[in-house]
């Protein structure tokens, strides 16, 4: 089985006029970027991020479908979803098959991310690549990694 470990943005208030301008800035021509909007017991779609903004009543959190960096923590009022993925991965991995489970890290959508985002990747992609895997390491489960053997771990599996 296989997991592709990301995060999406977080909008706690899509309503607030600093939260939208923050999120705005994710929007770009290359990819989709569908949302999904909690409110009024229902889930309401858009199929990209200016739809989004245009149309969704913004009476309930955002989850927008883009790849934030693992490591990254994106500047308030937004936020990343990586407490989902740390959740996801851990019932995946304690789940039927786990020890099975191959973890894919997404790093491909660098190069469109906000100004200042895509600039640091695009000075040390290599060196960004390195910071996932490491977050992902140190963060997703890790203890079902290793069986233990009198204190002794032996790797099971890598990220």
């Amino acid at each position: 089985m296989k997991v592709q470990a990301s995060a999406a943005l977080h909008v706690a208030d899509p309503g607030d006029p600093g939260a939208r301008e923050a999120v705005a800035r994710f929007a770009e021509q290359r990819y989709l970027h569908q949302v999904r909007e909690l409110s009024g017991g229902a889930v309401h779609p858009a199929d990209d991020l200016p739809e989004a903004l245009a149309d969704l009543p913004a009476a309930g959190p955002w989850r927008v479908h883009v790849h934030v960096p693992l490591h990254h923590r994106p500047a308030a009022p937004l936020a990343a979803t990586t407490d989902v993925l740390r959740d996801a991965v851990t019932a995946v991995l304690r789940g039927p098959h786990g020890d099975a489970a191959h973890l894919d890290v997404e790093t491909y959508t660098w190069s469109v991310l906000p100004d200042e985002l895509a600039a640091r990747a695009a000075d040390d992609l290599v060196a960004g690549i390195a910071a996932e895997l490491r977050w992902a390491v140190e963060h997703l489960d890790v203890r079902s990694w290793w069986d233990e053997d009198e204190h002794t771990p032996t790797t099971r599996r890598t990220a």
